[in-house]
């Protein structure tokens, strides 16, 4: 469980979420690829799924909804809850 959301900022195509428990890392590495990370022992990032030379330039949106935060890219939307 992550906790109630904090606040969010955008930093390029990487969108941070700061709950009360985790931080949550959302970057979108090509239009149809978000990668997600959430800290669990480490903040180091190990993916051996996506290569370093897939990252492609791409527009990313943010919008706060009533009961979620959405990460947009022209082909996926990543919804993000809050737990209590």
């Amino acid at each position: 469980m992550l906790g109630k959301l904090l606040s969010y900022d955008q930093h390029g195509q990487s969108v941070t979420l700061s709950f009360e428990q985790r931080t949550m890392v959302i970057e979108a590495l090509r239009e149809e690829i978000l990668n997600v990370f959430v800290s669990i022992q480490s903040n180091n990032r190990y993916s051996k799924a996506v290569k370093s030379d897939c990252k492609k330039q791409v527009c990313v949106s943010v919008k706060r909804c009533m009961d979620c935060i959405e990460v947009c890219t022209p082909k996926v939307t990543a919804k993000v809850y809050e737990t209590s």
